[in-house]
């Protein structure tokens, strides 16, 4: 773990430290299609999206976090054991479960140990962990 550091900018002050944790990043697969599409494509899949981020929050373990942005799910846990990387295991197989059986949407994804940042409250999140785990996640699409 690294030591604490100050940034500055107009925002007060953060103090961060990465920390090793177990995270999930999940992309919802043909989103430039499907907002590409006709309008009623368009709303349906921001619908679908938005219904898929409301479950992924209701139906979480309270010890894991979330961060979505863009087509993008980011799911995370300072806790590192073997109980918590099974049920991230189980959490992002239901919400791909979901994505699909409730929406019509495919997502693909990658889950990893290591280094990660983010901060109650904010939404901000980084760390070699998110950039591994959607490595991983590309790396799919090319095994296809």
């Amino acid at each position: 773990m690294s030591g604490p550091h100050r940034l500055q900018g107009s925002h007060p002050p953060l103090r961060y430290a990465q920390t090793t944790q177990i995270v999930a990043m999940l992309d919802v697969l043909g989103s430039t299609s499907l907002l590409g599409g006709t309008p009623a494509m368009s709303r349906r899949y921001i619908r679908g999206l938005t219904d898929v981020y409301g479950k992924v929050q209701l139906n979480i373990d309270e010890d894991m976090s979330i961060k979505t942005f863009m087509d993008n799910i980011a799911l995370f846990s300072e806790d590192t054991g073997r109980d918590v990387m099974r049920r991230m295991t189980m959490s992002v197989a239901m919400i791909r479960y979901e994505a699909l059986t409730g929406c019509g949407l495919l997502l693909r994804g990658g889950i990893v140990r290591g280094g990660f940042f983010h901060q109650d409250g904010e939404s901000f999140v980084v760390g070699q962990a998110l950039i591994d785990a959607h490595e991983l996640e590309s790396d799919a699409a090319t095994a296809r």
